[in-house]
């Protein structure tokens, strides 16, 4: 059974930090550097945008977005500092923090405490992830934010890309429909029919990329979302993803 238990207490901020990036990404790094947060053009990156891992492309620039600043700041600030903004990291990912820990002896124990500090950002970035993959609205701001990204890239370089920007289709795996099928409460994420087959007999479910291959998206999990075989068919290769359509608690 795929279970286990989550701290959130230091994923909001992470999650917030990397929705901050997507949407404002000149306030963060020029676009040189931005794309370093995805590992764009490496053996990884082309590994995530040809066919679906679970270690996604929003994992890695959720890492690389908080960790960057994290791993920046390590050694630039005083002890106390270090103490009341590191603290809750090292809490929130559930690492007990070291005897050396104190404003007194911290900073003679930064080499030690940014490896610590890796493992923790490790662990929040998973932790943030859940948060952000539950947001398909998001989701479909980050497929459009890696888009023109993937539009540069040439057959050359790459045996997933078909053609100038356009990657070749994937296969879907269980655990990827099963994801998808569940964040998006079984529900068209277009039209909003039922797809559950539970109460009543079902459409044809479909697993569609939110951005299209032909309008260079990608196999990336954080591009996929739940439709009707109806609004799939008529939806072609537009790139079109409606709010999120969920359910409230009450």
């Amino acid at each position: 059974m795929n279970i286990q238990q989550i701290n959130y207490s230091a994923a909001y901020s992470f999650a917030d930090a990397t929705v901050s990036a997507v949407r404002n990404p000149a306030e963060i790094a020029p676009g040189s550097i931005i794309s370093d947060f995805f590992e764009f053009r490496s053996a990884e990156f082309f590994g995530k945008i040809e066919k679906p891992q679970k270690y996604t492309l929003l994992h890695a620039f959720i890492f690389h977005v908080n960790g960057f600043e994290i791993q920046h700041y390590l050694g630039k600030v005083d002890g106390e500092t270090i103490i009341s903004d590191y603290g809750p990291l090292l809490d929130g990912a559930s690492i007990p923090r070291p005897e050396w820990f104190t404003v007194e002896e911290v900073e003679d124990h930064i080499p030690e405490l940014r490896e610590i500090m890796e493992t923790a950002t490790e662990i929040i970035t998973e932790a943030a992830f859940q948060l952000l993959y539950a947001d398909r609205t998001f989701l479909y701001e980050f497929s459009l934010f890696i888009q023109p990204f993937i539009a540069q890239l040439k057959p050359y370089e790459h045996e997933c890309v078909a053609s100038p920007g356009i990657i070749k289709r994937s296969y879907f795996p269980v655990w990827l429909k099963n994801a998808v099928f569940h964040r998006d409460k079984g529900r068209c994420q277009l039209c909003g029919c039922d797809l559950t087959n539970i109460l009543v007999p079902t459409k044809a479910r479909h697993i569609d990329h939110m951005v299209p291959l032909k309008a260079s998206g990608t196999n990336d999990p954080t591009n996929f979302q739940l439709t009707c075989g109806a609004c799939n068919t008529s939806k072609g290769a537009k790139v079109h993803a409606e709010p999120h359509y969920t359910y409230r608690y009450w």
